[in-house]
């Protein structure tokens, strides 16, 4: 599911109601966006074997969600999927590193659009990943560092690496014009 890009589609799987039921899953309505894939991976979390059928009878029509969810918040969502993945495979999967990232990087968009949950965000994230981060080979030395630092540092660093990232690009925008 993973290496299609099917896992949170619901279209293309039948879930076990008494799974639901026992489990007590249910959509998050606080997330707009992959409350589907959040879903799912809550429903695999509860499951010790499935089932997969390569065939498929069902043709579905990708919305353009470059567009439609742009400014959504991914951030709780991200991170419910982080913990729940991490759960399912541990830290060190290919797959789980992915979600960090994800998850690192809807950290980061809150920064640069000066959420005003920043902190709160921070604080999650670091309550929940702990030295996960080290993991991704993306990350900067610079931000590992100040993952590792107290909650206030880390808030400051971020807080001012996005203020600085939007002033070069404010003024590279206005020195090509």
């Amino acid at each position: 599911m993973y290496k299609k890009g099917i896992v949170g589609y619901l279209f293309v799987k039948l879930f076990l109601n008494a799974v639901i039921k026992k489990n007590k899953l249910c959509f998050n309505e606080n997330f707009l966006f992959r409350e589907d894939e959040d879903f799912v991976l809550r429903y695999l979390q509860c499951i010790s074997k499935m089932i997969s059928v390569d065939k498929g009878a069902y043709h579905y029509i990708m919305p353009d969600l470059s567009t439609k969810y742009l400014s959504v918040d991914t951030f709780y969502c991200s991170l419910s999927m982080y913990s729940t993945i991490k759960e399912i495979l541990g830290c060190k999967s290919r797959i789980s590193q992915n979600y960090l990232q994800q998850l690192t990087n809807s950290l980061f968009d809150a920064y640069s659009k000066q959420d005003k949950k920043c902190k709160e965000k921070l604080s999650l994230y670091v309550d929940k990943v702990n030295d996960d981060f080290l993991l991704i080979k993306e990350l900067s030395c610079f931000s590992k560092l100040a993952f590792m630092c107290n909650k206030i540092i880390a808030h400051n660093f971020f807080y001012y690496k996005a203020r600085l990232r939007y002033l070069i690009n404010h003024a590279f925008s206005m020195h090509r014009k």
